[in-house]
């Protein structure tokens, strides 16, 4: 294991201006697969009506992304070892491009979903593998700098996606909104092929036999965890049966994959590293973590919709500064971690995102928009700090030719947690949503009670992140 404690502040090592042009290239895969996330959703109802098909059919060309997405994950390590993570990364963003050329020259609704699956499989691995690449090539040392740059991307992404996609579709058409994706596609493999550096699976290890297996519980159980939680969230709430099936299949599938792995000499997800000290703190930060950042995605807006009777577009307005506070957030946290390591980071993040969200259980019918925003950019410069210093933390606490076995982890991780926070959010504010037809104020009530659970939800984090700074000290 890799010594990164930080017992005093350390001397930033210097990043050279190659490093950095790798960094850009590596971001600009990750930004096209985040983007084409949310510039589409704009675009479903012209899509629907040059089709002739109906909003609920459309609603397949985002979800059918979202589910690739996850399908993609758990086979990136084998990926990445068996071909080498620079050529999955090429063939990755190649098919990526190729796939938004087919989206954009769709004659049916079925051409597109197919399209946007592939689309999605092609952009599920783009965000891992970049991280590999580009943890491997910073090191340690300038891991959190590095992150926090590729983080920030990946984040304003989808802010801009509606704003991106209002233009396109005012400009030329739905077709545009994949067009766009072909020349920074093409743009980012010339770039890449000029100075991405070359590794090949040898440098990181043998890819050995696939457990196929465990790939159909992985690949299973992510999509369907995936699909439940957009279910249940688009239903109001628990009862659907396919839904809640697919929520408790996709959980059941995971779990069962850990059993399995951790019977296995060589599994497809190296499960194992959370035995490790500084990894397996790190690792539960995220998981609980996701609880609190995906829970808020789907509670919050419900505030301002239901109670303040905002349109969906000013609703994406009201939520903005939160999204500015994770801006801001993102390469302070990653250049702070650098400096004095993840833990202490961690801790100070876990309690601003308390403090963020603690005010959002006490909110009114009439509660000033300026107090909300100051409360949301609080809670979202908290968010990052207790997020992306604990993956850096976890993958600068690894060998190089093990960082590709920490990525697809993390995130599924990540993911897992996003699944069971937003799960839990809607829950709750079914639970809590009172009978009768005083439907604004008893939305109140449920968004006020769903948030005081919520902040109790958000100091989960402490505890691995305490564990996470004391491992760090230790070494």
């Amino acid at each position: 294991m890799v010594s990164i404690a930080p017992a005093a502040a350390a001397k930033l090592e210097k990043i050279p201006a190659a490093l950095w042009r790798q960094a850009a290239i590596l971001v600009g895969g990750g930004f096209l697969s985040r983007l084409t996330t949310s510039i589409v959703n704009i675009g479903l109802t012209p899509m629907g009506a040059g089709f002739g098909v109906s909003l609920d059919t459309m609603q397949w060309v985002a979800t059918g992304y979202l589910l690739a997405l996850a399908a993609a994950i758990p086979i990136c390590s084998w990926a990445a070892r068996r071909v080498g993570p620079t050529r999955l990364w090429f063939v990755s963003l190649t098919l990526f491009t190729v796939a938004s050329v087919a989206c954009a020259l769709s004659a049916t609704a079925g051409q597109l979903i197919a399209a946007r699956v592939l689309l999605g499989l092609c952009g599920g691995l783009l965000v891992p593998v970049g991280q590999m690449l580009l943890g491997m090539a910073a090191g340690p040392g300038r891991m959190g700098r590095m992150m926090g740059t590729m983080g920030l991307v990946v984040v304003l992404a989808p802010a801009i996606g509606s704003t991106v996609g209002s233009a396109l579709l005012a400009w030329q058409g739905w077709p545009w909104l994949f067009w766009i994706n072909v020349p920074v596609g093409l743009a980012a493999l010339l770039a890449g092929w000029r100075w991405l550096p070359r590794v090949e699976g040898g440098q990181v290890g043998p890819a050995g036999r696939l457990d196929l297996p465990g790939l159909v519980l992985m690949t299973l159980g992510l999509p369907l965890m995936t699909w439940g939680v957009v279910a249940i969230a688009q239903a109001g709430g628990f009862g659907a049966a396919a839904a809640d099936g697919a929520l408790l299949l996709g959980l059941a599938l995971v779990a069962g994959f850990v059993l399995r792995a951790r019977r296995m000499e060589a599994p497809l997800i190296r499960i194992g590293l959370l035995r490790e000290r500084i990894f397996g703190s790190a690792g539960l930060i995220l998981l609980c973590g996701g609880f609190t950042v995906y829970g808020a995605q789907i509670a919050l807006p419900l505030y301002y919709l239901l109670v303040r009777h905002e349109t969906v577009f000013m609703t994406g307005l009201l939520i903005l500064p939160q999204d500015l506070g994770i801006a801001l957030a993102m390469p302070l946290s990653g250049r702070l971690a650098d400096r004095f390591g993840g833990g202490r980071l961690v801790v100070a993040g876990v309690i601003l995102t308390v403090l963020g969200t603690v005010p959002l259980a006490f909110l009114g019918a009439h509660t000033s928009y300026l107090w909300l925003s100051a409360v949301l950019a609080l809670r979202g410069f908290g968010m990052v700090l207790s997020g992306m210093p604990a993956m850096t933390a976890a993958l600068a606490s690894l060998p190089k030719e093990r960082v590709p076995d920490g990525v697809p982890l993390l995130n599924i991780l990540d993911r897992t947690g996003a699944s069971i926070g937003a799960a839990l959010a809607v829950a709750l504010f079914g639970l809590f949503l009172p009978p009768g037809p005083a439907y604004p104020m008893g939305a109140l009530a449920a968004f006020d009670a769903t948030h005081a659970i919520l902040a109790l939800v958000a100091a989960l984090p402490l505890l691995p992140a305490l564990m996470l700074l004391r491992a760090e000290r230790r070494g």
